[in-house]
């Protein structure tokens, strides 16, 4: 029997919001601690932000119907933060922006 599309894509969806809520939750916590060096986690949060996603996309696996797409969800969001991460060092390297 094949997998149902629509569990696939609400999966898809909740690792979507798990991993932004990951994110954000990272970015709190840097934001708080910016006094120790809280920019650089800033900086580099797409290379953080493995150490959250990979653990819980394998736990993702152990939901029959929507872990698949959970998997899915949260490593295109890891890829797209580690874009923006990467295009944003490169802005304030060029000095085009600065803190």
């Amino acid at each position: 029997m094949a997998a149902d599309p629509t569990h696939f894509k609400t999966g898809l969806w909740y690792g979507l919001g798990v991993a932004l809520l990951c994110n954000i939750i990272a970015l709190i916590y840097a934001g708080v601690n910016s006094e120790q060096g809280g920019g650089i986690a800033i900086m580099l949060i797409g290379v953080i932000q493995v150490a959250y996603i990979a653990p819980l996309s394998l736990l993702s696996l152990f939901i029959p119907k929507y872990g698949k797409g959970i998997l899915t969800g949260m490593w295109m969001l890891a890829g797209v933060t580690f874009l923006l991460n990467i295009i944003g060092c490169g802005m304030m390297a060029s000095g085009l922006f600065s803190l």
